[in-house]
Formats: C-alpha cells, sequence, structure tokens
C-alpha cells in the first residue's frame, strides 16, 4: 500500500471517529433535549390536569347551583299553579253566586211587575165602578178636645184635626172643618170674643 493510500485510509478513520464523535455528541444532545422536553410536556401536562380538574370542580359546582335552582323554580312554579287554580276557583264560584243571585233579582222583579198589574187593573176596575182605587184605610182619630185654655194645646188639636182630614180627602166636609178650625184660632188669641 502506498503511503497515499495511508493517508487516506487514516483520514477516514478519523473522519468516522469524528462523525462518531458527532453523532455520540449529537446523540447525547438530542437525548438531553428529548429528556427537557419530555419534563416540559410532563410539567404542561400535569398543569393542564389541574386546570382540567379546577374546570370540572368548577363545572361540578355550576351544574349543582343550576340544579338546585331549577328545583327550586319547578317548586315555586307548582305553588303559584296551585294558587292559580285556588284564585281561579274561587272568582268563578263567586261568579256562579252573582249570577244566581242577579237570576234571583229578575224573577222578583218579575214577580213585582205583575203584582204591579194586577194592583193597576183592580184601581181601574174599582175606578169603572165609581169606588175608590183603594179599600177603606182606616186614619187614627185625633184625640178630642178636653177644653183646656192653654195655647199649645189647642194648636195641637187643630194640628192633628187638620191631618185627620187632609188624609181622608174629604173636600166638601174640608171647608167645614176649615171655618172651624178658623173660630178655634180666632177665640184662642182672642178669649174675650165667645
Amino acid at each position: 500500500m502506498a503511503k497515499g493510500d495511508k493517508q487516506k485510509e487514516g483520514s477516514s478513520q478519523s473522519g468516522v471517529e469524528e462523525h462518531g464523535r458527532e453523532n455520540t455528541a449529537t446523540r447525547a444532545g438530542t437525548q438531553r433535549e428529548k429528556s427537557v422536553s419530555r419534563e416540559a410536556l410532563g410539567v404542561a401536562v400535569g398543569e393542564m390536569g389541574e386546570n382540567l380538574e379546577r374546570v370540572e370542580h368548577t363545572v361540578t359546582e355550576l351544574e349543582s347551583v343550576v340544579f338546585g335552582g331549577l328545583e327550586e323554580v319547578k317548586q315555586n312554579a307548582a305553588d303559584l299553579n296551585s294558587r292559580f287554580i285556588r284564585l281561579e276557583e274561587l272568582v268563578t264560584g263567586s261568579m256562579q253566586a252573582l249570577r244566581d243571585d242577579i237570576e234571583g233579582m229578575k224573577a222578583r222583579f218579575t214577580a213585582m211587575e205583575e203584582d204591579i198589574t194586577l194592583v193597576k187593573r183592580a184601581s181601574a176596575n174599582a175606578e169603572a165602578v165609581g169606588g175608590t182605587s183603594f179599600g177603606k184605610v182606616e186614619l187614627p182619630k185625633p184625640n178630642r178636645f178636653n177644653g183646656v185654655r192653654d195655647a199649645k194645646e189647642v194648636e195641637n188639636f187643630l194640628w192633628q184635626m187638620e191631618i185627620y182630614f187632609d188624609n181622608l180627602s174629604v173636600v166638601a166636609e174640608n171647608a167645614k172643618v176649615w171655618k172651624s178650625v178658623e173660630k178655634c184660632r180666632t177665640f184662642e188669641k182672642n178669649p174675650h170674643n165667645r
């Protein structure tokens, strides 16, 4: 072998050795990088796991609050529904009672109208026959004058007589009574003119 060949062989060996060292160094660097990136990845995954646990815990709490609130809303809705039903029954019952009262009043008014019609017919028939439309009405008679010369007593007696004759509707007799009343009043004012 020649000297040049030996040099080639030596340089190729050193190249292999250098390349081997580079490969080993590159492998070690890559392994360190891989281990660092594995560690960083592990830390990141751990942090993500913790964040995920917090999110799950928060979601669980929110679900609990929402479902608890939902139950409360359902209960309130059921209470309101039962109150509404009771109110509706009360209003319906009151309306029916009012309708019944109105129907009763209508029936009573109808009966009263019939009674009024009968009274009108009886009155018309009585007038047609020559009588009064009303039967004989008994009025309380005034007290007898006891002859007391007290102005108050005489005035009361005369007032009672006036009311009595006005209620009897006696026209012809009324004129006579008024003459008597006037005489009594004159006598009352001047007792010496007997």
